[in-house]
């Protein structure tokens, strides 16, 4: 039997969530619940480099992505943030 993913949520991720309209947190739920049911979380994501090298992002919708990362040996999944194009890599 394989074991599932833990969901780990940051306190930033945690911010930006409640800061979320209802209808957009629905979506961040769904994409959660497609990232979590995958066999390999990545897989859903962008891959980032330089200063958010090994994080994944995904398109909540045309304004929001939510920024994860991946642990293959713990199966956790982080979150890390939930917010704007411009709130993920911090210009203004």
């Amino acid at each position: 039997m394989e074991l599932s993913w833990t969901v780990v949520p940051t306190t930033r991720f945690k911010q930006g969530y409640k800061e979320k309209i209802p209808k957009l947190r629905e979506k961040v739920d769904d994409a959660i619940k497609l990232i979590v049911a995958s066999k390999d979380p990545r897989c859903f994501g962008s891959r980032k480099y330089g200063t958010l090298n090994k994080c994944y992002a995904y398109d909540i919708d045309f304004r929001s992505r939510m920024l994860f990362a991946v642990d293959l040996v713990k199966k956790e999944i982080y979150l890390l943030r939930v917010c704007s194009h411009k709130e993920v890599y911090g210009s203004s």
